[in-house]
């Protein structure tokens, strides 16, 4: 029997620190493979644009559309803060929001603009006036619910991105006043 297993997190640091297992680290590691994340290789950014649109095209049957130079250029510039999962949520949506055969530099800063922005005026509203435990607790409101909408409501996802156990997540949001079924809603 093979596994494989793939972690968000340092095992090797977490093991040294007492919060995963040394004995199940030790089986796993057997051929550790590193993959950088996508700010680090940017220079993939064309490949993985046409690999995603062939892919939904293909599987989805949405409408071919082609990245013009400029557009991907930009995306060679852009942080990419949710790695190769954001760039193919960022093809997808743009081959179904459809328009000419060209995806325009503009439909890229608007489809990008409305992540960063909203993450940034969100957490920015935050009063630094407040007591500590009070921000906390409003920063960790805004960010899961900024998480959870760009999850589009699945909770399984948003305790993947956010590096939780699901259980785990569910007390936070409880303790936090989220109640997932009603929280695109808000």
């Amino acid at each position: 029997m093979r596994v494989a297993a793939a972690s968000h997190r340092d095992l090797e640091q977490e093991v040294a620190i007492g919060r995963f297992r040394e004995d199940l680290y030790y089986q796993l590691n057997v051929v550790p493979i590193k993959l950088p994340p996508l700010r680090d290789h940017i220079e993939d950014v064309p490949e993985l644009l046409n690999y995603y649109i062939g892919y939904f095209v293909d599987q989805e049957g949405l409408t071919y559309r082609h990245f013009t130079l400029a557009a991907q250029n930009r995306l060679r510039n852009y942080n990419w803060p949710g790695n190769i999962r954001e760039l193919k949520n960022l093809v997808q949506r743009l081959l179904i929001l459809g328009g000419d055969e060209e995806i325009t530099l503009e439909e890229v800063d608007a489809a990008v603009r409305g992540i960063t922005t909203a993450k940034s005026q969100d957490v920015g509203s935050i009063p630094l006036n407040l007591p500590l435990r009070e921000a906390r607790e409003q920063f960790e409101r805004t960010y899961l619910m900024q998480q959870f909408r760009e999850c589009e409501g699945n909770v399984a996802r948003l305790a993947e991105r956010v590096g939780m156990e699901r259980t785990n997540l569910y007390r936070k949001l409880r303790a936090l006043g989220i109640d997932p079924k009603k929280a695109l809603d808000e």
